[in-house]
Formats: C-alpha cells, structure tokens, sequence
C-alpha cells in the first residue's frame, strides 16, 4: 500500500463510493477527507497502547463499513515476509469474519471533517501497537452507529447515485 503521513489530505477529486453487498452509492464528498493509517514498510509511524475500548469500536467500524473497494486486496508491508502475504488478512469480530486490506472507512471528525482509513488500520493497531492521532481515536470513540454502513445510512447524501447489481427480480435470500 502506498505510504500517506497522517493528518495529509486525501485526494480530494476522488468520489465515494459506499457499498452494501450488491447495493451501492456513489458521491462527490462536501467533507474534506484526511488520510488515517496509510503505513508502509520503512516508514516511522508512532507506537503505543490505544485506550480502552478504542481496538473493539475500530473494529465495529470496519466491519460496518465499505467505502472504495477494490477487487483484490493490500498485505500487510510490515510484517515479515511471508506472514500475510500469501492471502487476505481476517480477524474473527463479533462472530464475524472481517477482512482486511481491500476497502476502506470514514469515520467524521471535526466539523467539515472525516478522516479516511485503509480497513488494515486494525492490524496496525492490534498487532504492530500503532497509535493513531488522538483526534482520530476520539473520533472513532464517538462515531455514529451506522455511518456510512451502507447506500442509505447516515452519511451518504440523498442524491447520491444509488446502484443495485443484483439480478432482476432477486432478493436478498436468493442471491
């Protein structure tokens, strides 16, 4: 993955694109997006432990959410070659299987603000001891429940362009 610093603007040309499954929503952002957790090997990035609760609502927050997919997914650069390279990082959450590396969050900061993460931001914390900026834990501490969980939830804008790619007729059982 390419390395970003934290606190650095994220492209701001880019659209979001907020998925659901088959169901997705796509907008030009009103908020400035600030790039969270873009690491990468031979990059220093500040180490410590997260306060309580920090590591499971993180969690909650990548699973809920998948904004700017991609088809295939990002290792984990820092650690050593051949752990996580070979596949797709998962962790078990809740009694689900989220994974890693192949999406990513937002999560609302200050006013006008949203930090955007890669969805590898909870292996950075939970296995190499990253510590993110503390605007950015008090943020994730206090997200909305269902930001941006999917093409109608709390975020996407009313006229966003919704898509639905499931098959004609079909309905969440039967795809």
């Amino acid at each position: 993955m390419t390395h970003h610093p934290d606190l650095s603007p994220y492209n701001p040309s880019l659209p979001e694109i907020v998925a659901d499954g088959l169901y997705h929503a796509t907008f030009a952002p009103t908020y400035r997006r600030t790039r969270i957790g873009w690491l990468g090997a031979g990059h220093d990035y500040p180490v410590g432990p997260s306060p309580d609760g920090f590591r499971t609502r993180l969690l909650d927050i990548v699973r809920r959410q998948t904004v700017n997919a991609t088809r295939g997914f990002h290792v984990c650069e820092l650690c050593p070659r051949g752990r996580s390279r070979a596949s797709m990082l998962a962790v078990e959450h809740n009694g689900d299987t989220v994974h890693l590396g192949n999406s990513e969050i937002r999560v609302p900061g200050a006013p006008g603000e949203v930090f955007a993460a890669p969805t590898l931001i909870a292996h950075y914390v939970a296995v190499h001891d990253y510590l993110p900026p503390a605007p950015f834990v008090d943020a994730v501490l206090h997200c909305p429940d269902g930001w941006l969980s999917g093409p109608d939830a709390p975020g996407v804008p009313t006229d966003a362009t919704k898509h639905d790619f499931r098959p004609h007729g079909a309905t969440p059982d039967t795809w």
